[in-house]
């Protein structure tokens, strides 16, 4: 299989064949049995008989949504191949890279902040711990146990977040389900109630152990709750997302589901490939479900999107329970 839009002409540049990705990127032009030049060019087949070295050459004659260099190479059965590239392609893909620059960059500078952060939340959290023990019967003790209570949640968040931002060194150890569960909810919950989205969790009991790392497990379902929400941010009204942790089968399964528009079938694999997006430009990396399978993948497990019940997408983290769970 050619890994690009592709053809293979005569040594007289006479097409005898060529990929399905080529004809849907050429259209009616593209056929076995006619001159290269009618299909890219007069000057870009002349060039391309002449180079035959894999020099690009720029097609300029096609009117193109995106444009086109070719190269041509000799085979050795006899003949030319002539590859396509395009040239959006690879600025989108250098876009990408450069997003993931960034977001690692981010990534270091939120450990860093969160490591600031501690220092003062211990001393806001040490300061209302005093007051609360003396016997002062002025003290204002409803509010100071707020202070308390507000502080305790926020220094739980910073740590969230250091956990977030460790190495990507898997770590992997027994953990439930639930305590992935819990953990995205204290990141989403503020964040969904803002948005008008009722976010539901829903955890059977007993579940078994599974072995895993739960950091990175948190930020596989972290970034399916978060496209979620997306997903629903449409709607006017009755915004729904729900997490589940629950056996299917003999495996521990987490689902994220919502009630937006769904994923067609047609994408629901291609959905899990790098660089895949259905949000505009600008919205997303197409990186995250490709990470969510490879997390679910490197635990020995699964990722899947199905049709769910409310007519939106249901993403299942399909586990394999801990030995002796």
């Amino acid at each position: 299989m050619w890994p690009e839009p592709a053809l293979l002409t005569s040594d007289e540049g006479i097409v005898l064949a060529l990929n399905e990705d080529a004809r849907r990127l050429l259209g009616d032009a593209a056929g076995t049995g006619v001159a290269l030049g009618e299909v890219v060019g007069g000057a870009a087949a002349d060039a391309l008989l002449d180079a035959r070295n894999g020099t690009a050459v720029p097609l300029l004659d096609l009117e193109l949504d995106v444009p086109l260099r070719a190269r041509a190479g000799r085979c050795a059965a006899g003949g030319l191949l002539v590859a396509l590239t395009d040239d959006e392609g690879g600025h989108r893909l250098r876009a990408h890279i450069e997003q993931a620059e960034r977001l690692a960059s981010i990534g270091e500078l939120l450990s860093s902040v969160a490591h600031e952060l501690n220092n003062p939340l211990t001393s806001v959290l040490g300061y209302a711990e005093l007051l609360l023990a003396e016997n002062n019967p002025g003290l204002p003790r409803e509010e100071v146990e707020r202070i308390r209570s507000e502080a305790e949640r926020c220094r739980r968040i910073v740590q969230n977040l250091l956990d977030l931002s460790r190495a990507e060194r898997l770590e992997m150890r027994p953990l439930l389900l639930q305590d992935v569960v819990a953990k995205v909810v204290e990141f989403r919950a503020y964040a969904a109630q803002v948005a008008g989205i009722e976010l539901r969790t829903e955890v059977e009991q007993d579940l078994p152990f599974v072995m895993g790392d739960l950091h990175r497990l948190t930020q596989a379902v972290l970034n399916l709750v978060t496209n979620a929400e997306y997903a629903v941010s449409s709607r006017a009204a009755g915004r729904q997302v729900s997490v589940r942790a629950r056996r299917v089968g003999g495996s521990v399964a987490i689902d994220v589901e919502d009630n937006g528009a769904g994923v067609p079938l047609a994408d629901a694999e291609a959905i899990f490939q790098p660089f895949f997006t259905t949000k505009p430009r600008g919205r997303g990396t197409g990186l995250g479900l490709s990470l969510v399978r490879a997390t679910a993948e490197s635990h020995g497990g699964s990722a899947r999107v199905e049709r769910a019940a409310t007519g939106g997408a249901r993403f299942v983290i399909e586990l394999p329970p801990a030995e002796g769970a």
